[in-house]
């Protein structure tokens, strides 16, 4: 569904109704103010917002994306798709000054004027656990804009009282839990996620180009070649390069099947987060009996046809992740039709029952060395797990119908909003 377009012969000076129910003079585009983390950058989140925006334009919607960027030259710039567009606005802020009062008054004040100036309908704020969506939400209920919030990360209490920063991790929690009570409609990637804060909301749920991610549109051959991996049995896993996202478990899955097998390559893809860290699993490798079983991207990662290139040159896809809301790259490779073996957190385990994959015990590395070998030994049972998969997303999981419900939660907000005007 979508806002439909203007009749030709239609005059511009009448107010026309749009599919949401408001008036506009001008158009009858929705304009929404998205909020969220750097556009470019390399994750779960930044892809998740990147193709639901794109998806939104081409329904007509006119989305404005605030966010903040370590970037201080990334420039603004607009697509058109569709009949809508999407206009990048970046928010420069050097590297941990998002906890600093200097920055709220900035991201605040200029945000504030981004939303004055282009009378959005509403604001969708996506979330991890930044502080700044706080501060968007604030903003937004001070300019009587109704908002909406989509959290993608839970941090349960157990957890939160694990990490190292202890201090920041309640902080972040305590703000995530403001924000919740802040907004208009609250929205959850997971059933995990709306679980972990046991508040009203909708399931929002998530969304993977399987037109782009389709299985015959890749090339597995030729990645194969060009790494010189012919003959080689792949096991890949792309993500950034994080404590949270468990690189460093693969090279003692790599020690564990190096006992049984040496026909395998486990590639590890995805830019730095951690530059300590990332040099220490650079150094760990080095050091490992599996050393010649192990091979690792630049930092900067690879680009978008390389990494669906990755996926079909690869035989199974490893997920060691230590927390996951949903796992994007898990639906990425279940859509290109490849076993995932992960950790039994978050949304994991049911996106792989039934034959789709394993999910075994977290930090169990003995545990996630049996599975991948298991699909590595039976490509049958491996052939089987991919076709159930990419099914399972199709059905689930596709970006058609995240837009849909994305759509059909923006009309609800604004039927409600007016609604609560009318009782004013």
């Amino acid at each position: 569904m979508g806002c439909s377009t203007v009749p030709a012969n239609q005059q511009r000076e009448e107010p026309i109704p749009n599919a949401f129910g408001k008036q506009k003079e001008s158009e009858r585009q929705l304009k929404v103010c998205v909020v969220s983390a750097g556009a470019q950058r390399f994750g779960g989140l930044e892809n998740y917002v990147r193709e639901l925006n794109r998806c939104l334009a081409k329904e007509n919607v006119e989305i404005h994306l605030f966010h903040p960027t370590h970037d201080r030259y990334e420039d603004s710039f607009k697509v058109g798709m569709g009949g809508g567009s999407v206009t990048n606005h970046p928010f420069f802020v050097r590297r941990g000054e998002q906890f600093s009062a200097l920055f709220v008054m900035r991201f605040c004040s200029e945000l504030k004027r981004l939303v004055r100036k282009e009378e959005f309908d509403l604001v969708h704020l996506h979330v991890s656990l930044a502080p700044y969506a706080n501060w968007a939400a604030a903003v937004s209920k001070l300019q009587g804009v109704p908002t909406m919030c989509t959290l993608h990360i839970d941090m349960p209490w157990d957890q939160v009282l694990k990490e190292k920063r202890f201090v920041k991790a309640i902080y972040r929690k305590a703000m995530s839990l403001a924000l919740l009570r802040a907004t208009d409609m609250r929205t959850f990637v997971s059933d995990n996620v709306a679980k972990g804060y046991g508040k009203e909301g909708v399931v929002i749920g998530s969304g993977i180009d399987t037109g782009f991610f389709d299985p015959g549109k890749a090339d597995g051959k030729k990645f194969k070649e060009e790494l010189m991996l012919e003959g080689k049995k792949i096991v890949y896993y792309s993500s950034r390069m994080v404590p949270a996202k468990g690189q460093v478990d693969l090279v003692l899955v790599a020690e564990e099947l190096k006992k049984k097998r040496d026909d395998f390559v486990i590639l590890l893809c995805g830019p730095s987060g951690d530059r300590a860290y990332y040099e220490g699993l650079l150094k760990r490798i080095k050091e490992s009996p599996a050393k010649d079983n192990l091979l690792v991207f630049e930092p900067t990662g690879i680009g978008r046809h390389s990494v669906r290139d990755a996926y079909a040159a690869s035989d199974v896809y490893a997920f060691p992740t230590q927390r996951e809301a949903l796992g994007l790259v898990a639906l990425e490779a279940m859509a290109m039709e490849k076993p995932v073996v992960s950790y039994a957190v978050g949304a994991l385990p049911m996106l792989l029952a039934n034959g789709r994959g394993a999910a075994v015990p977290k930090d169990d590395v003995n545990a996630m060395a049996g599975a991948i070998d298991f699909y590595l030994s039976n490509p049958e049972k491996a052939f089987d797990a991919g076709r159930k998969g990419r099914e399972f997303v199709l059905r689930e999981y596709s970006l058609e119908s995240l837009t849909k419900r994305c759509l059909t939660l923006y009309k609800q907000l604004l039927n409600r909003d007016q609604d609560d005007s009318h009782e004013g």
